[in-house]
């Protein structure tokens, strides 16, 4: 008897090991699970010591980008029929964003409408919205709770902007970095606020892959213009913990400069001081260095 026993309980582990969704990560703690019969995948939380441990956050995912440090934008037939994107961000309950019309792309959602022409300059008019829009709401939604997993009914949408611009204008120029780039470096807030107020997306980046809020630090704290330019690049919905191939920071980048009016205000836009650069610091291991400039790096 206790010998069936065990030969049945060898076969359920046996069919429940090979059944189980093989993993595949796409970045922070997050993996898809590809069914073994080819049933559809799911996005999946895996623990932070064991690879095993799993938790299933939504099934039959159909689309879903990965965003540094630990996000997923996503959509998925179990949440509004793939109707919608939801976005989640480390152990936090999804957040529903925009309809599916909008695309996801590495700088935020996005529906082109039309092109058009104003004054004989060919121009884009787009549905937008920034990343940092984004993962600023999904890193406060609430602690996961499957029972608040949004998968039907009433959704919340999040602001869009609508964006009017020259076609190219956010292509780079010849020095390899774009018009929004070159404002931010020049220290013109003026035309830094008019781009935005077209449309552009605030976290455009450059051959170093540097954001123009990164830029702002590296070129406007000496002048006293990087606050200002600073908010201006949050308010329009920049995401204030992107971080370069190295792993820095806007934050990092504040205080290794010294920066100490920048790193504020980054801080009260919640800046992630727990994140690592590629060499293992964190904000609180860095320290002020004199004529520091992080575009020599």
């Amino acid at each position: 008897m206790n010998r069936r026993i065990l030969i049945v309980v060898a076969v359920i582990a046996v069919g429940w090991l090979a059944l189980r969704p093989g993993l595949e990560p796409i970045g922070g703690r997050w993996a898809v699970g590809h069914s073994r019969l080819g049933l559809g995948q799911s996005l999946m939380r895996v623990g932070a010591h064991s690879f095993w441990q799993r938790r299933t956050i939504s099934s039959e995912v159909q689309t879903y980008r990965f965003f540094s440090p630990d996000c997923v934008v996503y959509t998925a037939l179990s949440s509004f029929q793939g109707e919608i994107v939801l976005a989640v961000c480390g152990d936090r309950t999804p957040v529903t964003v925009a309809p599916n019309d909008l695309k996801v792309g590495p700088n935020g959602l996005e529906r082109v409408l039309k092109h058009d022409t104003f004054d004989t300059i060919p121009k884009l008019i787009t549905r937008r919205i920034p990343i940092g829009r984004v993962l600023a709401e999904a890193k406060a939604a609430p602690p996961y709770d499957p029972g608040r997993v949004p998968r039907s009914g009433r959704w919340g949408q999040m602001r869009i902007t609508y964006a009017r611009f020259p076609v190219g204008i956010e292509d780079w120029n010849e020095a390899e970095h774009t018009t929004l780039h070159d404002a931010v470096a020049n220290g013109h807030l003026d035309n830094v606020g008019n781009l935005l107020q077209q449309g552009l997306f605030p976290d455009l980046r450059d051959k170093d892959g540097l954001t123009p809020l990164m830029v702002a630090i590296a070129t406007q704290s000496d002048s006293g213009l990087a606050p200002d330019i600073v908010d201006t690049l949050l308010r329009a919905g920049a995401d204030v913990d992107a971080q370069t191939k190295s792993g820095m920071t806007a934050l990092m980048y504040a205080k290794r400069a010294g920066a100490t009016n920048v790193y504020q205000l980054l801080l009260s836009y919640r800046a992630d001081t727990t994140l690592r650069n590629k060499g293992g610091q964190t904000v609180a291991e860095m320290r002020p260095v004199a004529g520091y400039d992080p575009l020599s790096r």
